[in-house]
């Protein structure tokens, strides 16, 4: 199983909109653990340990302990709501991962080496397709994130889903597309013609 990031948890017997609020009054979120052919449990989960692991890129492909009273659970965090003012976490929604589970993420690419890449010595700009890569893994096997290295990257050259090589017990969903990840463009110039050719209509308008 991939290192685990620990949240402290405990189980809440109240729901409803009345608990919910006075569970983020406390400084927690109210969350539920479902899956892996296990009953559902409300918990709730501090809100200063989730804000952290938000201040990470990857939240959705990360392994979790959930230390739910004296008993740790593996989860990956499912999906996260958020308040429509304060973008602060309402509500999580963890499903509880095993050594055999196969799960479904989206891990975040990481370009190195820019300043090894001639085309960007050059002026040129890279351009970022894609920020995350998406791909199905053995639990044990998901990356905190994908590695690209720019190295020798020239203007006009591309990067493609597959030059990626992914880690052992990764697979992409749709391995016949062989889409575009990221690409290095020339600079955009602005040519003096462009402003000499304003310059004289303006005076042509004005003559007139």
């Amino acid at each position: 199983m991939a290192q685990a990031h620990t949240l402290s948890a405990s189980a809440r017997d109240m729901l409803g909109t009345g608990s919910a609020r006075a569970i983020r009054r406390e400084g927690n979120i109210p969350a539920i653990l479902y899956g892996d052919k296990g009953e559902p449990v409300h918990l709730s989960v501090v809100s200063k340990e989730v804000m952290k692991e938000l201040e990470t890129p990857g939240i959705y492909s990360r392994i979790f302990d959930l230390n739910l009273d004296g008993k740790n659970h593996k989860a990956i965090a499912r999906e996260i709501q958020f308040h429509p003012v304060t973008d602060r976490p309402q509500h999580i929604d963890f499903m509880r991962v095993s050594k055999t589970s196969k799960v479904h993420v989206f891990v975040t690419i990481d370009f190195i080496n820019e300043a090894m890449a001639p085309g960007i010595k050059k002026g040129g700009m890279l351009n970022a397709v894609m920020h995350e890569i998406e791909m199905n893994c053995a639990a044990d096997s998901i990356p905190e994130k994908i590695t690209i290295d720019l190295t020798g990257l020239d203007i006009g050259d591309s990067i493609h889903m597959n030059d990626i090589k992914l880690p052992a017990g990764c697979e992409l969903p749709h391995p016949d597309r062989n889409d575009t990840i990221a690409a290095l463009a020339a600079p955009k110039v602005a040519t003096a013609d462009d402003g000499s050719a304003e310059g004289e209509a303006t005076e042509e308008a004005a003559s007139e």
